[in-house]
């Protein structure tokens, strides 16, 4: 056998950062001898100081050989880090071979005799730092000596060193250079790569790369976390490679979940810390004494008379087989076996043994033969006698098991945690595993949870018992829960048992998202907006609700992506291992065992509660908002009323009209893949936010919606669609359809980035004027030389004092701008012309994949490589002194320049160019000039609509609305899902009417400090034919934060006086800029200055109302 062991020397001691000494041993048996030779190779001395490599092989024999151990010699090579093949035998470098040692002559191994019982290696380190192992077998003679478990071997590096060290860079064009959590997934896939897989192996990598994980926060922890699931289901061996003893094993588990329930405890990322606990129930518990595994079988068997080896006995073929594996490669498995064992033991029934072991641990006799210890066995197949006299010694056997083994369950982990809690929450734990079915147990698991809390979150290293005992109680919570029949539950009480369950979850602090979530839904279940269950009050629990699923989706769909990421790099490597129908769920089913799952089915159903007792219940529930932010963009295309389920695995981009489908399935069952071409899906069946379904939708980017109403489902299918455009209502709280011919969906298509091109339309865009200004100021934004946000803005300052709102300073870089700097700098010139004839090339071919290429270079050319001339730089210096605040720093002409490039560079998205082909607009013919101004300080951002589009036809009616977000309007102008604050203000009476939706947002985003932001301004905006804004892109000097909205303190929920008065002011602005556009309804666009609170007009452009 061959074991790994950590030993400490009084030398050792005094060495701060020592590392391991490894110590493995190997038994030869020769003949039908029953004496043995054994040989232990040790690794003398190890650490970060020394310069020497210095390991030895011992012999020795026992008393029944004749031979001396002088007749053996050591057939031995070496691996190394450069090998193609990681456990290859390579020659080992001439420094490391010791005196008297041959070449055998296959250009691998060497020979080496034993003198004195020993071969003792020695080395530089530089001599030899390609070597990992040194490796060999016994001889003696002619005679090849196997032992049983394979190769004995000396470590001469740490077991890291088992995987290549090129993992800057993937193999076949991987590359993890931009992202440090990647070198931590190619060591990881190096090693699945190997023959060495086993348990044993892959947890010595985990231990050396957990370091390197966690500095990578979040990513790093979120691939152990898929590692260690893939392995705990046997997607990965367990049972190849190398034996190991059990001592090692249980000091080896004991460390990782130390060192997981360190991370789970004092990590700063909340994200890290919560992925770290759920690695803790996919690893032992470790510790006891390891050699109790191996010690106890043997007891057992001597204590009953069943044969060993050449010992006379009862013939227990499993028995033997079982002991084999027991101390050669002991893994939790052993636990599931003993317990089938013990069950065989009470009813004497060999086939029972089999059918415990599935259902009680998913062990077939596949996976039994396949547990082989060394390289004659052939795993454990039975069968075994019945002795039910054993029966009290294998229980006891159980618990030694359970000891190094077990910890996951709420029954093991209490067990070798309730001496180190406090005496209250040992007897509430034990309260709860002795009433189990009580209908208190999940307020009471929460109340323990939270007495807990002092053992394990302190100042000083967790105990791994007490952490892995708080993850069970939080994992046996959601048990209990789903065992609950949501529909006999009252609409309070619904209430009640999902706010246990957020706090379930967020008792460890990991989630900011669910903490305020869970924050808005407590406040939002008092009565300040209304008493309980009226329409007003109803209103605002359908907001808490909405970001409560806002929120668990967000973080469900971050540990969906990284798990997939992972899954999918093992599975590539892993040589077919990982089943091609385990990995296409691999992701939701790591969502699905999250305790934040049981809560997603909650808050639907309290959800549905709440909408029915609002005014305007709406009986449409939107689980992914699609891709673009122009809804109507990804949201078109060509009607199919199937059940999704009948198109699974169908690609729709290959069809002849290359138009993207949408579904009408009447049934979905959630477990449904989006096939390719899929942009939209409308169903009748309602839809969880955490189902299969609605998570691959909002990774495709398709539009997911269900409607809940069967006159409201008849009545569309019964309007027989044949190409449709599908938009969210502008409040969020429905879906509507209009029906188009297929070149009006295609032109619609256009601004999709994944559409291929639809019929050119003719579009004509205002041709600039010539100016040889590098930078302009408001006085001079004009028609020719700016766009229409310049525009607009110069023309707000107007009524600005008028309507008592600011108008930020700005300067903009006008239309022929970019041509002056691209001139000035030919080598850019050449490289992005290059870039864009390929681009127009694939107009006639319409290769999409050479056009996506082709842009995507181009950007980066722009974005990268455009130079800044002197001349410019000079103008923007004078311009950001000119518009800046005096008190604040400004940002610098660098930072400024990348932003200015960033913003031309969005001129060849693919969104953009898709959509002037669509409609013909050639490339000389759109120009983009850039504005400049610094990024507001926003406490809340508002668009403002002065004619309410739905009473346009209303001649007598006379209402604007507009919706509020908190922070920056990225979450209202972009794609975030949740609603904005909605209201309609009468302007005759300036009265609200209606507030139409609460805030529900998940995000909020705010301004860095001392920013400015360039705003694409093109020539091919907001045109009559033609509505381009949104194509081209907007980027600050620095990234805006995004953090969790915190509406429980958000004064325009709670504070009514407040969020009245700013509604009529914002209605006063309305009026005011309407009134200076000359009547016509405007669409207006602002933000609340924090701590002031003054209003800042931004922009503003004529309504187009339907």
């Amino acid at each position: 056998f061959f074991s790994f062991r950590r030993n400490s020397t009084a030398e050792d001691n005094n060495k701060e950062e020592k590392q391991p000494v490894f110590e493995y041993a190997s038994s030869f048996r020769i003949g039908n001898d029953l004496g043995r030779i054994d040989v232990e190779a040790k690794e003398m001395r190890y650490s970060t100081e020394d310069e020497e490599i210095w390991a030895a092989f011992t012999i020795s024999a026992n008393e029944s050989f004749e031979s001396t151990t002088e007749d053996y010699v050591l057939h031995w090579a070496t691996k190394t880090t450069t090998s193609k093949d990681l456990n290859a035998w390579v020659m080992a470098p001439e420094a490391l071979k010791p005196p008297n040692t041959s070449d055998f002559g296959d250009g691998i191994a060497s020979r080496t005799p034993f003198v004195d019982g020993k071969v003792e290696f020695r080395a530089k380190k530089e001599d030899a730092k390609e070597v990992t192992e040194i490796v060999g077998i016994l001889t003696r003679g002619e005679e090849w000596l196997h032992a049983e478990e394979g190769d004995v071997k000396a470590l001469t590096r740490d077991p890291k060193c088992i995987t290549r060290e090129n993992f800057g860079g993937g193999e076949d064009g991987d590359d993890f250079s931009d992202d440090p959590s990647g070198a931590v997934l190619k060591k990881v896939c190096d090693f699945e790569e190997s023959d060495n897989r086993n348990l044993f192996s892959r947890l010595c990598l985990l231990n050396d790369v957990l370091d390197d994980a966690k500095e990578c926060n979040d990513k790093g922890l979120g691939i152990i976390l898929a590692w260690l699931r893939l392995s705990s289901t046997k997607q990965l061996p367990w049972y190849e490679g190398h034996n190991y003893q059990g001592k090692d094993m249980a000091h080896l588990q004991k460390v990782i979940a130390s060192r997981l329930a360190s991370i789970a405890a004092k990590h700063p990322d909340g994200t890290t810390r919560q992925y770290a606990r759920m690695a803790m129930q996919f690893v032992a518990r470790g510790g006891g004494n390891g050699d109790d595994i191996r010690l106890g079988i043997l007891n057992i068997m001597r204590e009953h008379g069943i044969k060993e080896g050449h010992r006379p006995g009862i013939e227990d073929p499993f028995i033997a087989q079982w002991h084999q594996k027991l101390h050669s490669n002991t893994t939790p498995d052993d636990i599931k076996i003993c317990e089938a064992y013990l069950h065989f033991l009470h009813t004497g029934n060999w086939d029972d043994f089999w059918a415990h072991l599935w259902e009680n641990g998913r062990l077939s006799r596949e996976d039994l033969a396949g547990m082989k210890a060394g390289w004659r066995t052939d795993g454990i197949t039975g069968p075994a006698c019945h002795l039910p006299h054993m029966i009290d010694s294998f229980k006891h056997y159980l618990w030694i098991l359970k000891t190094t083994h077990g910890g996951a369950d709420v029954d093991t982990a209490m067990g070798f945690a309730q001496g180190k809690i406090s005496d209250e929450a040992r007897n509430g734990v034990w309260d709860i595993l002795g009433n189990r079915d009580a209908y208190w147990i999940p307020g009471k698991i929460v109340e323990v949870r939270k007495c807990m809390q002092s053992s394990w979150k302190h100042d000083g290293e967790p105990d791994r018992d007490v952490v892995m005992l708080d993850a069970a109680l939080e994992k046996f919570f959601r048990t209990k829960v789903e065992q609950i029949d949501f529909g006999t539950l009252d609409q309070d009480s619904k209430l009640s048992l999902l706010e246990l369950a957020i706090e379930n979850v967020t008792l460890t602090g990991e989630s900011e998202n669910m903490q305020n979530s869970l924050n808005y839904l407590r406040r939002a279940q008092g009565e300040e907006c209304g008493t309980r269950w009226s329409e007003p009050w109803a209103l605002t629990m359908k907001a808490a609700l909405d970001n409560v699923t806002c929120a668990i989706a967000k973080d469900m769909d971050a540990l969906c992506d990284v798990s997939n990421k992972t899954a999918n790099a093992i599975a590539s490597v892993s040589k077919g291992s990982v089943s091609d129908a385990y990995l296409m769920n691999f992701g939701e089913e790591m969502v699905r065992g999250h305790a934040l799952f049981v809560a997603a089915g909650l808050s639907n159903d309290a959800f549905n509660d709440a909408r029915n007792a609002c005014k305007n219940k709406s009986p449409w529930l939107v689980s992914s908002n699609g891709e673009s932010p122009d809804a109507l963009a990804k949201c078109a295309g060509k009607v199919l009323v199937q059940n999704l389920e009948d198109v699974q695995g169908e690609d729709f981009t290959t069809k002849d009209d290359r138009l993207p489908i949408v579904f009408f399935s009447e049934k979905l069952g959630g477990l449904e893949d989006i096939p390719k071409g899929v942009s939209c899906v409308i169903t009748k069946t309602p839809v969880d936010v955490l189902s299969h379904v609605a998570i691959r939708a909002r990774n495709t980017g398709a539009f997911l919606a269900s409607v809940q109403n069967d006159d409201i489902w008849n009545a569309l299918i019964a309007r027989d669609f044949k190409y449709v455009a599908v938009t969210k209502s502008s409040d969020g709280n429905s879906v509507e359809f209009t029906s188009v011919e297929e070149s009006e969906a295609k032109t619609l298509l256009s601004t999709s980035s994944s559409s291929p091109a639809g019929e050119k339309a003719s579009v004509s865009v205002p041709k600039p004027k010539a100016t040889r200004k590098l930078v302009v100021f408001p006085d001079s934004y004009a028609a020719g030389v700016v766009g229409g946000k310049s525009q607009s803005l110069a023309a707000s300052a107007k009524v600005a004092e008028k309507a008592n709102v600011v108008v930020p300073s700005s300067f903009a870089l006008p239309f022929g701008a970019f041509e002056k700097a691209l001139k000035k700098d030919p080598e850019t010139k050449a490289s992005l012309e290059t870039c864009l004839k390929i681009a127009n090339t694939t107009t006639k071919t319409n290769d999409l994949e050479l056009r996506r290429t082709a842009l995507e270079k181009a950007r980066r050319v722009v974005r990268e490589g455009l130079e800044l001339p002197d001349d410019f730089a000079k103008e923007l210096e004078a311009a950001i002194e000119r518009t800046s605040n005096a008190n604040k720093k400004m940002p610098s002409v660098d930072d400024l320049w990348a932003s200015i490039c960033s913003v031309w560079a969005s001129k060849w998205t693919e969104r953009a160019f898709n959509s002037r082909l669509a409609v013909g607009i050639k490339e000389a013919e759109l120009s983009v000039a850039v504005l400049n101004m610094e990024l507001c300080d926003a406490e809340f951002a508002f668009v403002l609509h002065s004619k309410d589009p739905t009473t346009f036809e209303d001649a007598d009616a006379d209402i604007m609305c507009g919706e509020i977000c908190v922070g920056l309007g990225e979450s209202l102008v972009g794609n975030d899902p949740g609603c904005a604050l909605g209201f309609r203000v009468d302007k005759k009476t300036k009265k609200v009417v209606e507030i139409t939706s609460q805030p529900s947002k998940p995000v909020a985003y705010y301004s860095p400090p001392n920013a400015y932001i360039a705003r694409s301004d093109s020539n091919g905006e907001d045109l009559e034919e033609f509505a381009g804004a949104g194509l081209y892109d907007s980027i600050p000097t620095a990234e805006t934060a995004a953090r969790p909205a915190d509406y429980s303190t958000c004064d325009v929920i709670w504070n009514v006086e407040f969020r009245d008065r700013l509604l009529q002011k914002l209605c006063d602005v309305a009026v005011d800029v309407e009134r200076a556009n000359g009547g016509a309804p405007q669409d207006i666009e602002g933000c609340v200055l924090k701590g002031s609170r003054e209003l800042v007009l931004l922009q503003s452009r004529r309504a187009h109302l339907l």
